[in-house]
């Protein structure tokens, strides 16, 4: 079994795929898991560089897919948070 989290953002989804940043594949430290990490590098070894295919365990390729998800939900909602303040607490204290 492989893991192959994506990192597509939203309106850029074919961009991302055609071109993205970095593949990350994540598989079994056994040599049938090698084989199969390798085959899929291969895969997209059409498009993308070699340099740019990033190859790890499993647990390591999907703790990096939830890391990814934590920073953009932070990110995310601190823009809500200071969307919130500016709205209703400015009101409150400039009125």
């Amino acid at each position: 079994m492989l893991s192959n989290p994506e990192f597509l953002a939203e309106g850029t989804a074919v961009r991302d795929l055609l071109k993205p940043d970095r593949v990350l594949i994540g598989g079994e430290q056994t040599t049938e898991g090698k084989a199969a990490i390798e085959a899929l590098a291969k895969v997209y070894g059409h498009w993308v560089p070699c340099d740019r295919v990033v190859t790890m365990n499993t647990w390591s390729s999907e703790l990096s897919k939830l890391v990814l998800f934590y920073i953009a939900w932070i990110d995310i909602f601190s823009f809500k948070l200071a969307d919130f303040f500016y709205t209703y607490m400015a009101c409150t204290v400039f009125a």
